[in-house]
């Protein structure tokens, strides 16, 4: 029914109609800084997932760039997508540690559920790259298990942080447009999950 890709540069996702091949849905995706392991559904379109390609302070300040370790997180974010509209909104974002999310992929079939992100730069370096972010013998895939994560943002859990971007519709019937500007986002920190992610 639908397609959706990504913009790396301005963290995006758009929806695209495969009825009408137009354009009915761009979100903003905040906290995040190269919209890359993105865009990816999972196996009966829940959700499409947005990983961060860099960290950030979050939520997003200015900050110096060599007080990156400890202060600059790594947003994985699942948009719900509503399978009568198509519609999407962040259901929620994993705060992880400041590593670069890379690529992605869904579990399928007996795996579904899980969610699995490559990095690098596990360091956290944030000067001569190619050095410094190949330090490490090998960097992680990150396992995320997100109905367990669901579950708990269903039962209350997560925290709503300040967050500010656009969301906008496109009605083909009415031809109209509208742009909402959003506040907040739902935030889950993984050590309040316990057994919902693992590094690899």
């Amino acid at each position: 029914r639908w397609v959706f890709i990504n913009e790396n540069n301005t963290p995006r996702i758009a929806r695209i109609s495969l009825e009408t091949f137009e354009t009915e849905e761009i979100i903003e995706i905040p906290n995040s800084a190269g919209n890359h392991s993105s865009s990816f559904v999972t196996e009966n379109s829940e959700y499409v997932v947005a990983g961060t390609r860099f960290a950030v302070p979050f939520p997003q300040r200015d900050m110096p760039i060599n007080e990156l370790k400890g202060n600059f997180s790594g947003a994985l974010s699942f948009l719900k997508i509503d399978q009568e509209t198509g519609h999407m909104n962040i259901a929620f974002q994993i705060k992880m540690p400041g590593f670069n999310y890379d690529l992605s992929h869904p579990g399928r079939g007996k795996s579904h559920g899980w969610f699995f992100f490559s990095t690098y730069n596990t360091e956290e370096a944030n000067s001569l790259l190619e050095v410094n972010a190949s330090q490490n013998d090998k960097d992680f895939i990150a396992a995320i298990n997100w109905k367990k994560i669901e579950e708990y943002v269903a039962n209350g859990g997560g925290k709503k942080v300040p967050a500010k971007y656009a969301h906008n519709l496109w009605n083909d019937n009415a031809h109209t447009a509208t742009s909402v500007i959003e506040k907040e986002v739902l935030v889950v920190e993984p050590k309040d999950v316990p057994g919902a992610i693992y590094f690899l």
